[in-house]
């Protein structure tokens, strides 16, 4: 690693040392990946989306949102950081578990729409129920009349509260939470085994030891599953706005299909590379 990596990490202005062998080896996954969001930016704009139709304007809204992950993961592994591009991937998956449960469930759009209330009351109770000065101004606004609309709201309407492994299966995509959601969970919440990372053991399982520099290897693999879930995501977005992009997406998954069937030889790569 260069010196100025030392001293400024991921935000050193100058890191030729990452970035190029990152361009190098992953240009196949990362060139496919900018393919995709391109032409999904394109199908996006193509929605006709009518200003009453609550369900659309979610619609298209979760697509934005699920946008701009990939686009965040694309961005986090083109410069190495991969922990956060873990982060970002399960954000990304759990939209479009929403997006994909909604577009396959009649109504369901309301039931999240309603959702919300639960989060207002919990979040509500929180500072209601706490002391610190910065919540003053929260506490204020909360009056005692409006919390208790809110309740009555609640008992009127009777939302549910959507739990994610639900709306996996409600999106057909449940294989997706048991082998993948629940392992990139580990990175969001810092688990002991995401730390292994960052020291070096020697063959007496002793820490030689500690490792800044980013480990590469899941790169290709990290960029093919979110790949694989815009496309997902865009698939269900195809189904209910018949945007004519279809044809585009079958080539993409295509496309997804052989790089994903020739990765290995690229972690490979990747673990020798220096």
């Amino acid at each position: 690693m260069p010196k100025e990596f030392d001293s400024d990490g991921f935000l050193a202005t100058t890191n030729p040392v990452l970035k190029q062998p990152i361009a190098e080896i992953y240009h196949v996954p990362l060139g496919l990946a900018r393919r995709i969001n391109r032409d999904l930016h394109d199908m996006l704009f193509k929605a006709d989306v009518r200003n009453r139709d609550d369900e659309a304007i979610i619609l298209v809204t979760l697509f934005l949102r699920a946008l701009e992950h990939y686009q965040g993961v694309v961005i986090l592994l083109e410069n190495g950081v991969v922990p956060s591009a873990r982060v970002t991937v399960r954000a990304l998956m759990e939209t479009t578990f929403r997006l994909r449960a909604i577009v396959g469930v009649a109504d369901l759009y309301k039931k999240f729409i309603l959702e919300d209330m639960l989060y207002r009351r919990e979040i509500a109770n929180k500072i209601r129920n706490n002391s610190y000065d910065f919540l003053r101004d929260a506490q204020n606004a909360i009056t005692d009349e409006a919390f208790e609309r809110l309740k009555n709201d609640i008992k009127r309407l009777n939302p549910k509260k959507f739990h994610i492994e639900e709306l996996s299966r409600l999106a057909g995509m449940h294989e997706w939470y048991v082998g993948v959601y629940s392992l990139l969970s580990k990175a969001v919440h810092t688990q002991i085994r995401e730390l292994e990372e960052y020291v070096e053991i020697d063959e007496n399982g002793q820490i030689k030891e500690l490792r800044y520099a980013p480990q590469l290897q899941e790169i290709s693999n990290l960029v093919l599953t979110a790949s694989e879930l815009i496309l997902s995501a865009a698939f269900a977005f195809e189904e209910r706005f018949q945007t004519g992009f279809a044809p585009k997406l079958e080539d993409h998954r295509k496309n997804l299909t052989a790089a994903f069937e020739s990765h290995g030889a690229t972690e490979v790569e990747a673990r020798n590379d220096p």
